[in-house]
Order: structure tokens, then sequence, then C-alpha cells
């Protein structure tokens, strides 16, 4: 903000964008002088209220200001014509009240005696620009720029006096945009960053290689006998006793399946049978004697004594008295529940009594209800189902061994003596059971180290010990059939397939090839005693040298066949 100098009754205020009404309102109240020219910045918010800018007019009529609004935002001229505020659009230009719609602008008015006298007293031309009557000098009153005109035109002499200070405006005193200047310094330290990080990378960590040699190598089966002791403190050569450990481990095991039994928990049906025997002999049928027709047999509940039979004379054919004392009645069960034993009245044999006729009366109270229960199938499948889960445990086992440098017998693998409970039990009813228990797990193993000493002595024969030594024990496909046990040993018989040829230390290689550029490693290394060929890759493509960090080159040994040997 700047103001006239002081003794001047003109004053020339710059109002900040975030300045509150109230602010301009102290300003114009303090000022000393009697015209007050108000610089209006672009989107001048505080005075886009009808309110405000009323407010404003009630503070120029009370302090008897003249109060020139300079702006050109077409959206403030009707709100100040409204509140009869003058409004001009530069320091050079003559003020008026901006017409409402429908009226024409009201022309300069500032010429009440005293606004039309200077600070020498002299009368006022009320054509006399705002900041020349603001008592401005010509660099004080450089024209404002503006995005708009009032809507009436201004005279040739004003239009020549705007445009004569639009001249003298200096464009290079523009204000620089600090904040795109930010941002392209930001952008210029980020690329200056990542481009370095990029060299970095490129030069320290990107650069790898891959050697693989194909050498004069050969594969040998070896059978060899050993014993793998748990109480051995050292390998043992001579009667190949190789120290043994074994790996446990306890787990708590558990399978649902689903019942599959059934049983029927229905009635079982009743009656009554009339016996009679028809034999020269005396008999006693005993409770729980069958009675059956067909497939359904019912028992007798109480033993029922039958005389000798009793027949009619012969001239009436000798017929089998259905009275008397041979004669008798037992009750009777079903022999299992169901409605199919609900039978009608009929003749029925008694198991172990042929010569006894037997007539059953109707027999009533048969139900069926079947239910599902526990079968010991769907027990046994459960265990099975945990016993198929040994496989993981196997794998488990196998691999803590390798981690400790142990050699894992797969066929030493041993689930101990399992406690596996059902529940519910056997032939309760039930929809489904759970089998579960815990179960203890081991393996044996025996040293890597101390397998490959007994499986080298094996094969002395065939290798050549002045040229060549095992590239690859073949441990991961040898098998290992176990013999005799006893409570710390196990006889033990390793097959394997190994490989050999010519001897590469590769940590020794990775030291001598180190920076070397791609033609005079591979001519290195065709030097070799055994190797036949060599290839050497190196990325990424504007690498061409071998990497002289150790991690970052990679050997694969392959055999004449092509087969890659696992060192």
């Amino acid at each position: 903000m700047s103001a006239a100098p002081n003794g001047s009754k003109k004053k020339t205020i710059y109002i900040d964008v975030d300045e509150e009404i109230t602010g301009i309102i102290d300003k114009v109240r303090s000022s000393s002088e009697s015209i007050v020219a108000l610089v209006l910045p672009k989107r001048a918010t505080q005075l886009q209220s009808v309110v405000n800018m009323k407010l404003l007019k009630r503070t120029v009529d009370q302090t008897d200001k003249k109060v020139v609004l300079i702006t050109s935002e077409a959206k403030l001229l009707p709100l100040a014509g409204a509140a009869g505020l003058f409004v001009a659009p530069n320091l050079q230009s003559r003020p008026y009240v901006p017409a409402l719609p429908g009226e024409a602008p009201q022309g300069p008015v500032i010429d009440d005696d005293e606004s039309s006298a200077s600070d020498d007293g002299k009368p006022v031309d009320p054509a006399t620009p705002v900041g020349e009557a603001a008592g401005l000098s010509s660099d004080e009153t450089d024209p404002i720029e503006i995005d708009n005109r009032p809507p009436e035109p201004e005279s040739a002499a004003t239009k020549g006096a705007g445009k004569k200070g639009k001249g003298a405006k200096d464009k290079s005193k523009k204000v620089p945009n600090f904040q795109k200047f930010r941002w392209r310094l930001f952008a210029g330290i980020a690329a200056g960053v990542a481009l370095l990080l990029f060299i970095i990378w490129a030069i320290a960590f990107a650069p790898k290689a891959k050697v693989t040699l194909r050498t004069e190598s050969k594969e040998v089966n070896v059978t060899a006998n050993f014993t793998a002791d748990l109480q051995a403190d050292s390998v043992d050569t001579s009667d190949k006793t190789l120290p043994a450990t074994k790996k446990e481990v306890k787990k708590t095991e558990s399978e649902k399946v689903a019942a599959t039994g059934q049983r029927d928990v229905g009635t079982k049906a009743s009656g009554n049978v009339s016996l009679r025997n028809c034999t020269d002999k005396a008999v006693t049928i005993p409770a729980g004697t069958g009675v059956s027709n067909g497939s359904l047999t019912f028992v007798t509940q109480a033993a029922v004594r039958l005389d000798e039979g009793e027949f009619s004379s012969p001239s009436s054919g000798g017929q089998c008295r259905s009275t008397g004392d041979h004669v008798g009645t037992a009750s009777v069960v079903a022999q299992n529940n169901g409605e199919q034993y609900n039978l009608s009245s009929r003749a029925y044999t008694i198991a172990g009594f042929s010569g006894v006729i037997a007539q059953g009366d109707q027999m009533s109270g048969g139900t069926t209800k079947m239910v599902k229960i526990v079968s010991q199938t769907d027990v046994d499948n459960a265990k099975k189902r945990i016993t198929d889960k040994q496989n993981s445990v196997v794998s488990e086992l196998k691999e803590a061994l390798e981690k400790e440098g142990y050699v894992g017998l797969v066929d030493s693998f041993s689930a101990g003596n399992p406690n596996l409970s059902a529940t519910p039990a056997v032939n309760t009813e039930a929809s489904d059971v759970v089998v579960s228990g815990d179960i203890t797990y081991s393996m044996i193993g025996v040293k890597e180290d101390d397998l490959k000493k007994i499986v080298e002595e094996q094969a002395k024969g065939d290798i050549d010990t002045s040229k060549q030594k095992v590239l690859d024990y073949g441990f991961d496909e040898a098998t290992f059939e176990l013999g005799r046990k006893t409570a710390n040993t196990t006889a033990v018989t390793v097959k394997t397939t190994i490989v050999v040829g010519p001897e590469i230390d590769q940590t020794a290689l990775k030291q001598e090839l180190a920076g070397k550029k791609k033609g005079d490693a591979e001519e290195l290394l065709k030097s070799r005693p055994g190797v036949t060929e060599v290839k050497v890759e190196t990325s990424p493509f504007w690498s061409g040298k071998v990497p002289g960090k150790e991690s970052r080159v990679i050997f694969i040994i392959e055999q004449a066949d092509g087969k890659q040997i696992t060192p």
C-alpha cells in the first residue's frame, strides 16, 4: 500500500486481496485527506457484497469524504452504482457512479468546495485524473491493468492520458512466479538424485555374469553299505560307521468324517404262536427258540412243555389232534425292529423241532426308524486321512535335517505308536465322527560330509584322483534301504549315481575372472584341463566385464551330454 505525501488532501490507498471490509473502513476513517482513492485488487471479494458496499458508503457520508473505487471488475460496478460510490478504471480516469440497469451513468461530481480546491487553494479541474488529484507523480500513477472497461466511453483527452500512462509502464518490473520456480527447482533436484541413483545401480548392482562350463565328466553308479549309529561320535571308514541323529516332531492330528453307518431304532413286533407236538415223545421248547416264516424270525420268550402227540383213530386217518396236553402257546418277539414283522396269522417253522407245528396269530407293534451311527469303517477312513498327511511331515523332517547338514534317511521315517481315539465311539448315533490324537514322528539322518567319505571310499577304483573329483554325489535322487535295526543302530545300503570330472573351484575362479572382459574370461576358462566348452554371458547390455562381487557371478557346470551338475 502506498499513499500520497503528507499534507496532501488527496490520498491513494492500495487494498490487499485478503483485507477485511472493517480494515478498509478504518483506513478511510483514519485518512486525513478529503479525497481517497481505494485501489482494489483483482477479484476483490471484500466488496462483492451489497452490505459491504453500503457500509463503506455510510462511512463516506459520515466522514464527509470523497471516495473513489479504482477497479474494472464487472461484478463490482453494479454494486458500487447501487450504493452510490464513485469508481474509475485507473488513476488516470475520471470517476463516475456506475449506472443501474436502464439508467445513464453519472459524470464526475467531485466538485464541491472542498474537493475542487488544491493544496494551494486553486480550484481543481473536474477532468483532473484521480492520481493527479491525489498528488501522485507520473511514476506513482502507472495505470492499473484492467480486464474490462466502464460502460460509458471516455473522452479523447482521458483516453490519451490513459494511453500515455500505459506507455510509461515499465514491463521489465514483472513480478516473478516463485511457485513455478520452486517446482522447477524441486524437479531438477529429483531428476539429479534419480540420475545419481541410476548411475550407482548401473555400476555397482546391475552387472551380472553367468558362466556355463561343459566338462569331460562321467557318471558312476555306487552302492555302499554303512551303519548309522546314534551313539557314535565320529565317522569310521574302516568299519563304515557313521554318527547319526534322530529328528522328532510331535503333532496333534485330527480328522472329521461323516458317519455312514445305519441302525433301526424302531420297535419290535410281538404276538403269540400256537404249538402242537405231533411226535411220539414229549418235548420242551426252550425260551429263545426261533420261530420263522420265510426270512422273518420271532423268538420265544418262555419255555413251553408239550406232551407226546395225540392222534385220532386209524379209521379217521390218524391225524394229530388240535387239542390236548400236546398243544401249547408261546409268546414271541420279532428278532429285529421293523414294520415288516407285523405279519398276519400264518404258519411258522420251529428251529430244531420239525415235528412241532406252529401257527401264529396277528403280529403287531413293529416300527421302523433309521438313524445314522458311527461305523468302524468311518473311523478307519479318518485314520487313513491322518496317515496321508505323513507325506508332508516326511518333507518337513528331511528339510530340518538338511538345514543342519544331515541327509535324511526317508525309509527310517516312523509315526511311533499313535494314540488315536474316535469321538463318538463306534455304533453311537451321530452325524459325524472325529478321530484325533498326538503322534510323534521321527527320522534318522547322517552327516552329508560323512556320507560323502563312505561314497568316495567305495568309488576309489573308478576315479583318477590326480585329475578328477566327485562333482555331484546324487544324494537328491539316492535311495537308502534299511536293514537290521537295534535300539541305537541301523544298517543302511545307499545306492546313488555320482558324477566325476575335473576339479573346479568356483570361489577361486570367480576371484580370477573378476574385472575381466567377456572374451578374456572365456579364453582363460577354455585353457583349464577337462573344460570342453565355455560361455560367458554378462548383463545388462552395457556391462561387458565379469563383476568383482562373487555373489553376482553364477556358475553352471554341465556334463559332456549337457546334463547340469549340482555342486
